[in-house]
């Protein structure tokens, strides 16, 4: 899958560059005016009647006919067409998305991770914060984020979720969409319930509270050996979703074993977790560390970076990663 970032798209992001090295980083995260303006989306949708010539028999000229219930949908500043729509169908401008961020946060400072646009304008987003939890293992950040997305192509509806992926681009996008939302209709300015938004910006909050302190418990928790190695053994196998190999001179069951000695060795020795060595927190970062970083990925033609975010969002790392935060709570209950 590309990033999808194209000739007539601009992505901001603050302050860290972006996997894949395009966009414009900025020191400071913009506002969502500044990041409308940052990244090139104050420009107009608008719709216009669509046309298809039928062939005429013979020598007949083709004729022009009308499409009476369809509509295009194109941008402004470039005339160029982003897809159609029924005539019910109301555009629901890039800004008026920045004015919806505002209204539903009740506050004037707001701060944007990213914002841009994709496939040359199809596809808007904006990635606001929704403040850090600096936990107490050294710099370990957890951001919450509310992502903004809709779509000019006449089939992607305005929508808010909350994610704590980073979306910079297609890719980081569609693991951000597999979250739960509220759908949004392009029926026009009063489309949206700003109550129904805010409510679902308060679950949010909820949510990475909830996280937050299952994390803040995982850190306060010793484990010895016994605990890791079932707890280990479980996120292997759930994310795997196979059984333990059994052949122990197969080579399934040495890199089982090899994985399972680097997740321990990350808990109990790494440097990195040196303030929270043998504690349920540890055992989880060992296997996020694997998952994102460390597992072997296989290289698709586009780079071993794109092969491992590909993994981390969609492949083997991100079943084990949700299998580790699965397993986590369920141990801490």
């Amino acid at each position: 899958m590309s990033h999808e970032i194209e000739k007539h798209d601009k992505i901001v992001v603050a302050k860290e560059q972006a996997w894949h090295g395009l966009g414009i980083v900025v020191e400071e995260a913009p506002t969502p005016y500044q990041a409308l303006h940052i990244a090139g989306m104050n420009w107009e949708v608008g719709t216009c009647p669509l046309y298809g010539l039928v062939e005429g028999e013979g020598t007949q000229e083709p004729t022009r006919v009308v499409y009476e219930d369809r509509y295009g949908l194109y941008r402004k500043d470039l005339n160029l067409m982003l897809g159609n729509c029924s005539e019910h169908y109301v555009p629901i401008q890039n800004v008026q998305v920045a004015d919806l961020i505002y209204d539903v946060a009740h506050s004037e400072d707001i701060k944007v991770e990213s914002a841009g646009s994709l496939k040359n304008g199809q596809r808007i987003f904006f990635l606001v914060e929704l403040g850090s939890m600096g936990l107490q293992n050294g710099d370990d950040v957890i951001k919450q984020y509310a992502f903004f997305h809709t779509g000019h192509d006449g089939k992607t509806g305005l929508s808010v979720r909350q994610t704590n992926v980073r979306v910079v681009c297609a890719n980081t996008e569609a693991a951000a969409m597999r979250d739960s939302s509220i759908r949004l209709r392009h029926m026009g300015e009063n489309a949206y319930d700003l109550d129904a938004v805010r409510a679902k910006l308060g679950d949010i909050r909820a949510q990475a509270k909830l996280f937050e302190q299952l994390m803040e418990t995982a850190i306060e928790t010793e484990w010895d050996d016994a605990m890791m190695s079932e707890y280990f053994i479980k996120t292997w196998k759930q994310g795997k979703g196979k059984p333990l190999p059994t052949d122990q001179e197969s080579k399934a069951f040495t890199k089982f074993a090899n994985t399972m000695q680097t997740w321990h060795d990350y808990a109990m020795k790494h440097e990195h977790q040196a303030n929270c060595h043998g504690t349920a927190y540890s055992a989880f970062q060992a296997v996020t560390q694997y998952a994102t970083h460390d597992m072997n990925v296989k290289d698709m033609g586009n780079g071993k970076d794109q092969a491992r975010q590909l993994n981390t969002l969609f492949g083997g790392g991100s079943r084990l990663g949700d299998s580790a935060g699965k397993n986590l709570t369920l141990a801490l209950k």
